[in-house]
């Protein structure tokens, strides 16, 4: 070998040396970012994006006790689906359903669908039945009637059939974001975001059932004295015999707190207090705060009961993006009073901000030990996937 040929080679090994460094360098950030350890929530070839994920671990469900039922929301053509997902852990998941709700075919649109277990029988329905909801009718004419649709299934979700509608817009203007609960008197309630109130640009309402079929007449839970203020997206769960706690957000016009996480609580999950008091926003002991599509999650350990809450984006005290931002979770054990700690998530999403997709209204569920989380993000192709991860449960 001449010495030409020789210089050649070893530039040639500096080089590898070099991008395997880099590669090594690379995969190590990922694995602190936790993007490596995230998957991809499977979908369908011909189905385009999966966003606005939910989770359960399934009860009264025989053998069965113990999964998980995940579902979110994608779009096949210009119809709007419901994915119905199974896990056995949370490590991988599998489609086990589909719903096709012909109020959300032909474009005319499909957001924010929930999911729900029925702890007690409702009517006919059973305890564990599986109900699933989602706002319906937004893409139509300056003439729509948007309706909140609710189907139910018996079998864990392979097969879904219609319900009712919970809700149905008096006027064209939006009703959004469903979520359900069972308050102390044994009613189904369905809570949203309602625009149609003439007094309100948007507020949070909610309607009872004694059967799942025929609702009552709505009642504000949250509606501003200030019309443009704009109280949304409510997460209802039952944390104790005699108390419910609800998280949501209030947008205002401007400042640096609009959309930020905000919570209440009920003594029998109907009775709210004062629709006009907006609550209590959610601060962490050094300030920080969630703007944006917040959702609480209740996990009992050692004896103990804490307090999960994500929102979309984390800002500082002055507003500014903080350093954890698409990566942070709020803890309390003190049932939502005081302030709040900070924990990992399990997903990391590194470009969180004010988007319908970048961990839009993630989800968390504690399984055997560990925390799940199911968030949404952009993929390499610009489309909005839901992504899972799950880490070893690990509460102050």
């Amino acid at each position: 070998m001449n010495d030409f040929a020789a210089q050649r080679v070893a530039r040639a090994l500096r080089a590898c040396r070099s991008l395997a460094i880099w590669l090594l360098g690379l995969v190590l950030a990922l694995l602190s970012s936790g993007l490596a350890a995230r998957s991809k929530l499977p979908v369908p070839a011909g189905l385009v994006g999966s966003l606005y994920p939910r989770v359960l671990v399934l009860r009264h469900s025989g053998s069965a006790d113990g999964q998980l039922v995940a579902s979110v929301t994608s779009l096949s053509g210009n119809q709007g689906l419901g994915l119905i997902y199974h896990s056995k852990s949370g490590k991988s998941f599998h489609l086990v359903g589909i719903i096709r709700d012909p109020a959300a075919s032909h474009n005319f649109g499909l957001c924010c669908s929930t999911l729900y277990q029925l702890p007690i029988r409702i009517g006919r329905l059973p305890a564990g039945t599986l109900l699933w909801a989602a706002s319906v009718g937004q893409n139509v004419s300056v003439h729509r009637r948007m309706s909140i649709d609710i189907w139910e299934s018996q079998d864990l979700g392979k097969r879904w059939k219609p319900l009712s509608r919970c809700a149905t817009a008096a006027n064209s203007r939006g009703i959004w974001e469903p979520q359900f609960s069972v308050d102390r008197a044994g009613d189904l309630v369905c809570y949203f975001s309602d625009e149609t109130s003439p007094r309100h640009s948007q507020r949070i309402a909610e309607v009872r059932s004694k059967d799942g079929v025929h609702w009552g007449k709505v009642h504000a839970v949250v509606a501003a004295s200030a019309y443009a203020d704009r109280p949304g997206m409510p997460v209802v769960l039952r944390v104790s015999k005699r108390r419910w706690l609800m998280s949501y957000e209030v947008c205002t016009p401007s400042g640096i707190h609009a959309c930020a996480a905000h919570l209440r609580s009920s003594r029998n999950g109907w009775n709210w207090g004062d629709p006009r008091n907006l609550g209590k926003m959610v601060v962490s002991r050094s300030g920080l705060y969630f703007n944006h599509a917040p959702t609480l999650q209740v996990v009992r350990s050692g004896g103990k009961t804490f307090l999960l809450l994500i929102g979309e984006v984390l800002h500082q005290p002055d507003g500014h993006y903080a350093p954890g931002n698409g990566k942070t979770i709020f803890v309390n054990a003190h049932g939502g009073r005081g302030t709040w700690t900070t924990l990992a998530t399990p997903v990391a999403v590194t470009d969180a901000s004010n988007d319908p997709c970048t961990n839009y209204s993630s989800v968390l569920v504690a399984l055997r030990g560990r925390l799940l989380e199911l968030a949404s993000d952009y993929d390499l192709n610009g489309v909005c996937r839901t992504y899972f991860a799950s880490e070893p449960l690990q509460l102050p």
